[in-house]
C-alpha cells in the first residue's frame, strides 16, 4: 500500500508546478517602459490581478487581462482533445465590473472570480 501513498504527493506536486508555470507564462512578465515605475494596474497579471487593479486599469489593460484569463482557463485539460471552460470576453467584463464595483471587493482575485464563473457555464453555448 506504500506505492499509491507515494504517487499521490508526487502527482500533486507535479500538477502544482505545472499550474504555476502556466500562470507565470500567462502573466506576461513585462514591466513599464522607459524605466519609470509602473502603477499596480500596469503590473497586474492573470495571477495577481485584483478588483483594485481592475478598477484602476484603462480599458486596454482590462482587455489584456480578460484575454489572459481566457487563454489560461481555456487550455488543455486531462482528457485528450478537451479544453477548459471559458467566458466570452463580454461576460468576463460584466463579471469583473459587477463584482469589482462592490466596496468590499478590492482584494478579490480576478482569476478566482473567473474560474468560479467559468466552471458553471454551459460548454455547449
Amino acid at each position: 500500500m506504500r506505492g499509491p501513498e507515494l504517487i499521490r504527493p508526487v502527482a500533486v506536486i507535479g500538477a502544482g508546478a505545472t499550474a504555476l508555470a502556466l500562470l507565470t507564462a500567462c502573466s506576461g512578465g513585462g514591466s513599464a517602459s522607459g524605466g519609470q515605475s509602473a502603477s499596480a494596474a500596469e503590473l497586474a497579471t492573470v495571477r495577481t490581478a485584483t478588483c483594485n487593479s481592475w478598477n484602476a486599469a484603462p480599458r486596454s489593460e482590462q482587455d489584456q487581462l480578460v484575454v489572459g484569463m481566457r487563454e489560461f482557463f481555456g487550455g488543455r485539460v486531462d482528457s485528450p482533445g478537451l479544453r477548459g471552460q471559458v467566458l466570452s470576453d463580454a461576460k468576463a467584463h460584466r463579471l469583473f465590473n459587477s463584482y469589482c464595483a462592490q466596496s468590499f471587493s478590492g482584494a478579490f482575485s480576478l482569476y478566482r472570480l473567473y474560474g468560479n464563473a467559468a466552471a458553471f457555464t454551459n460548454p455547449a453555448k
